[in-house]
Order: C-alpha cells, then sequence, then structure tokens
C-alpha cells in the first residue's frame, strides 16, 4: 500500500472518531468564525497552523512591500514619509487601475502578493502608508473634478 493510501485511510479513521486529524490524541473541534465548520483539528493543531499561516503571509507581504518601496526598503513611496510598519503599509497602483485590476483578476491582499511574487514583481506597483494612499485618492478625484492631475509619481 502507498504512503497516500495509508494517509487517506489515517485521515479518514481519526475525522469519524472525531479526533484530530494532525495529532491524532486530542478530540477535534468545530471552529467558530468564518466559513463552513470542518471539524478536522484540536485547539492546540489548529492554532499552530493559523500561527504558521500567518507568518508565512507576513513575511509575502513585507517581500513585496520592500520590492516596491523607496531602493527596495519597507517604508512609503511618498516624498517625507517616514512610515516603515507593515501593518501602515498597502501595495499602490500607480496608475490608479486597482479597482479594475480587482475587478478583473479577484485578486487582492495576499493573494495578489503571491501573483507579484510569482511573476517575479512586475512594474507599475508602488508602496504607500494609508494615509497617502488615501491623499492620492483625494488628488486623483479632485483632478477628476478640476481636469489637472495634481499627483505623479
Amino acid at each position: 500500500m502507498l504512503n497516500s493510501e495509508k494517509n487517506k485511510i489515517r485521515y479518514n479513521d481519526l475525522k469519524s472518531k472525531g479526533l484530530c486529524v494532525c495529532c491524532g490524541d486530542s478530540p477535534a473541534v468545530v471552529p467558530s468564525g468564518h466559513g463552513r465548520p470542518t471539524i478536522k483539528f484540536c485547539i492546540e493543531c489548529r492554532n499552530r497552523i493559523n500561527q504558521g499561516r500567518s507568518e508565512k503571509r507576513l513575511q509575502q507581504k513585507s517581500l513585496v512591500l520592500t520590492h516596491y518601496g523607496p531602493n527596495n526598503k519597507l517604508k512609503c513611496c511618498w516624498d517625507g514619509c517616514e512610515v516603515c510598519d507593515p501593518d501602515m503599509l498597502s501595495l499602490d497602483h500607480i496608475d490608479n487601475t486597482g479597482n479594475e485590476d480587482r475587478k478583473k483578476t479577484g485578486l487582492s491582499g495576499i493573494t495578489l502578493y503571491y501573483k507579484l511574487i510569482k511573476q517575479g514583481f512586475p512594474q507599475g506597483f508602488q508602496t504607500l502608508c494609508h494615509n497617502h494612499q488615501w491623499k492620492k485618492e483625494i488628488l486623483r478625484r479632485r483632478a477628476d473634478i478640476n481636469g489637472t492631475p495634481t499627483w505623479r509619481k
């Protein structure tokens, strides 16, 4: 019997007994929160798995924001801004096509970061802090009203 077949049998056996499919010892619990309930993991295993995912997501976000930051630094690209906290930084479409891009691809957040890494960091993006992301949008809206752009990178 192949390893994958053994794993499938073990998985189904543990799941049918209501045990964690990871450690096989503790009872599996129904998580509260988003999505459909799945009874696969105990609390300890679920927390360990989620912690690993969170760390990987933060690494991917930092990698992308660093690449698109000024001089490949984790920092806002707006002149004079010193914000470098990854929780306060976001990815910006330089040509203001973020909304169109999201509608077309359905990608945002971490899924967009994975795509950009996979594509070798294509051009057209920059790192901005949330305040300057919003300031850029305000200036864009004013330009639409007045007919003259007031900000360009």
